[in-house]
Formats: C-alpha cells, sequence, structure tokens
C-alpha cells in the first residue's frame, strides 16, 4: 500500500473557505472515484490543513489522479484549490516490516 501524506499550508485568513472546498467538493470526488482518504487534520498553531490518502499500487495513483483531474468536477473548480493553497507538500509513505528482535 502507497500513502501520501499531504500537506497544505493554507493562505491566512482562509482556512475555512478551504475546508469548505475540501468537503463540499474534494472530498466526495474522491469517494465517488474511490480514492480513500484515511484521515484530516488541521493544525493547531499553523495554517496546516494535513490528510493522508492511499493506493493499493503506484500505477493506482498514475490512474485514479488522471481520472479525478479529468472529471468534470475538478475542472468545474478550476484554480480555485491553488488559490487557498500557499505551498502543498507530498510525502509517499508504505508500510515496512519491523526488523526482527534476536534474544
Amino acid at each position: 500500500m502507497i500513502f501520501q501524506l499531504r500537506q497544505y499550508d493554507i493562505h491566512p485568513g482562509k482556512m475555512l473557505a478551504w475546508i469548505e472546498v475540501f468537503e463540499t467538493h474534494i472530498r466526495p470526488l474522491h469517494q465517488r472515484l474511490g480514492m480513500v482518504i484515511h484521515g484530516t487534520w488541521q493544525a493547531l498553531d499553523t495554517n496546516t490543513f494535513i490528510w493522508i490518502r492511499g493506493f493499493e499500487t503506484e500505477a493506482a495513483i498514475d490512474v485514479l489522479e488522471a481520472a479525478y483531474f479529468d472529471s468534470p468536477e475538478r475542472k468545474a473548480l478550476g484554480d480555485l484549490p491553488q488559490q487557498l493553497i500557499e505551498k502543498m507538500t507530498i510525502t509517499r509513505l508504505t508500510d515496512y516490516a519491523p526488523p526482527s528482535t534476536i534474544s
């Protein structure tokens, strides 16, 4: 499984607008396309919105992201999400097997 830890620095004063766009448009579109969102958080001390998406394979990321950006719902948003996001950081993660303990 491949995860994306997505951290968005939202422009000052725009967090409520971002959350509205995310909950009204972005999350429902992800659900419709079968993209799993594992959690969403708002930082308490910064203007940062954090969320995690999960995919079965690397190839699935390309396929699902293409479907997302080609969808009429996403196209209708235009550049509104980008107007609210100051900086975007995406970190790719995967599960790991912990080392064996030798007794």
